[in-house]
C-alpha cells in the first residue's frame, strides 16, 4: 500500500493543532498506510493511540476491467446494489461504514473523536446520514479532507468541511 507524499505528510502535519484544539479524546483510523500516516502527526501530539479498525477500509470495487476508475465509481453510486466482480456494493460498504463509525461512537457517547478512513467509504457513510451525499460530493473531496459531523437534533446531523488538503 502506498504512503502519503510529501505535500500529504506536510498537510498532515498542518491539521494538527487545528483538529487538537477540537479536544479529542480518541483516534480511529483503517488500517491501510496512508490513513494511518495522516492522523500519526495527530496522535503524536495529543499521545493518543490509534485504533485500527478493520471496517474503516476502503470499499473494493472489485475488477473493473476496461471500466475508467470515476466511472466505475459512478456506476456504484448510481446503483448501490450493484458490483464488480470481486468487488464491494456501495449498500454493503455503506452498511459496513455505519456499523463501525456507530461502535465508535458508542464507546465514546461524551467525547469527540478523529476518524481517518478513506473518500469512497466516506462519502459513503455521509450518504447514510444525508442522501443528497453522492457521487458528486466524492468527485469534490481533496485530500486530506476532514468533516466535522454534529447532531443538530436528537435525530438530525449536520455536516462540514473543516479542513482540507492536497496529498
Amino acid at each position: 500500500m502506498r504512503s502519503l507524499s510529501v505535500s500529504g505528510r506536510a498537510a498532515a502535519e498542518e491539521l494538527v493543532e487545528h483538529l487538537a484544539a477540537l479536544g479529542l479524546s480518541a483516534i480511529y483510523s483503517s488500517p491501510y498506510r496512508r490513513a494511518i500516516e495522516t492522523v500519526q502527526p495527530l496522535a503524536t501530539y495529543l499521545d493518543l493511540p490509534i485504533h485500527e479498525v478493520e471496517d474503516l477500509r476502503e470499499r473494493t470495487l472489485g475488477s473493473i476491467s476496461d471500466t475508467p476508475f470515476e466511472q466505475a465509481v459512478a456506476t456504484t453510486f448510481a446503483d448501490f446494489d450493484f458490483l464488480f466482480p470481486g468487488g464491494e456494493s456501495s449498500r454493503d460498504a455503506q452498511q459496513r461504514a455505519v456499523r463501525a463509525i456507530e461502535h465508535i461512537m458508542e464507546a465514546h457517547p461524551n467525547g469527540r473523536v478523529a476518524i481517518a478512513t478513506h473518500g469512497n467509504l466516506m462519502s459513503l457513510y455521509l450518504n447514510a446520514l444525508f442522501g443528497e451525499v453522492g457521487f458528486e460530493f466524492w468527485c469534490s473531496l481533496t485530500f486530506p479532507d476532514v468533516f466535522q459531523i454534529f447532531p443538530v437534533t436528537s435525530d438530525k446531523w449536520k455536516f462540514e468541511r473543516v479542513a482540507g488538503g492536497a496529498v
